[in-house]
């Protein structure tokens, strides 16, 4: 339940003060710095499943990202200017900026936020073992002085912004694109080493950059809130069902909501088709099970739905781009 944010008791924290947080997170043990730059990249895990990346690539341009649960899930930010791109696959989240109306948004959404200096900001993110997102924090003059950004292509909620016209807080939400999904999941799964993963990092939030800019300014789907609801529904089926994906049309008789409404609003909302959702959660429940030897290679494929282990590492390796052998003597 997504809880009314101006009852949140905390004082606000800048952006060197959240990071510094994640060692202390519940559950999280280690931090070590990664990279050529003292302090300019760090990581804090909880195990082989759960951490969090910090880079700072300069002043004015950082990146946080965070695979699985995290302790904190509510929080007021001190307005220190930042711009922040906020790409989510998992768990719902709510925005307020001073006074104004608390703004929630379902999951799999990305955001982009203008938070002016003065101004705080309270938020909150729907917590769960999946959880895994990525932002990226910069000062809106460096969007054309540092990375050459013309303002005319930004999105029009940031072009005053980005252009000195405004500093009015900006808030627009918009669902995260299966390129994105994809992005995030390679970023969980890589193998880089150390020393290279502030430039992975670098690499893959320029990437999801551009494609949070790219998107469009609207959505096509008109949903209700009870049209909303009953697809969060249908995804709580798809959750509980790994081992196969129900046909949509008894999908959607079972949830009470047309086909095309099904497929459209569920792509809308989660940034995936059915189909691609479904493919996607197997294979990380995979990943999971395999890293925690929870079965043998054959009996994890089997239960997932895969006829074959053939098939089934055909698909992993397309989508990880290791065999799950080869992961399993990894791990």
């Amino acid at each position: 339940m997504i809880p009314n944010l101006r009852d949140l008791v905390s004082m606000p924290r800048t952006l060197d003060q959240q990071v510094s947080s994640l060692v202390d997170a519940p559950g999280w043990r280690d931090a070590q710095l990664f990279g050529d730059r003292p302090g300019a990249a760090r990581r804090a895990i909880a195990d082989h499943n759960r951490f969090a990346d910090y880079v700072r690539v300069d002043d004015d341009f950082r990146i946080v990202f965070v695979n699985g649960r995290f302790g904190i899930r509510a929080d007021r930010i001190s307005g220190e200017g930042w711009l922040k791109f906020h790409i989510r696959c998992e768990g719902a989240g709510a925005f307020l900026f001073g006074e104004r109306r608390q703004v929630d948004i379902a999951s799999f959404h990305c955001s982009f936020r203008y938070q002016p200096i003065g101004l705080e900001e309270a938020h909150w993110y729907g917590d769960s073992a999946d959880s895994r997102w990525l932002t990226i924090y910069t000062k809106p003059e460096y969007l054309a002085h540092g990375l050459g950004i013309d303002p005319a292509i930004l999105p029009r909620e940031l072009r005053p912004i980005a252009e000195g016209q405004s500093r009015d807080p900006v808030l627009g939400i918009r669902p995260t694109a299966p390129e994105a999904v994809r992005m995030l999941a390679d970023l969980a799964v890589s193998g880089t080493p150390g020393t290279l993963r502030h430039l992975e990092l670098e690499a893959r939030a320029f990437d999801l950059l551009v494609l949070l800019l790219r998107m469009p300014t609207t959505t096509q789907t008109k949903l209700s809130a009870k049209d909303r609801s009953r697809i969060h529904e249908a995804r709580q089926i798809l959750d509980a069902s790994l081992s196969y994906t129900p046909l949509i049309p008894d999908l959607a008789r079972q949830v009470g909501v047309n086909r095309t409404k099904l497929r459209a609003g569920f792509k809308e909302m989660f940034g995936q088709t059915i189909v691609e959702y479904c493919q996607d959660r197997r294979l990380n429940t995979a990943w999971h099970r395999l890293l925690d030897r929870d079965g043998t290679i054959s009996e994890i494929a089997y239960q997932l739905g895969y006829e074959s282990g053939a098939n089934f590492s055909t698909a992993f390796r397309r989508r990880f781009g290791v065999s799950p052998s080869q992961l399993r003597r990894s791990s």
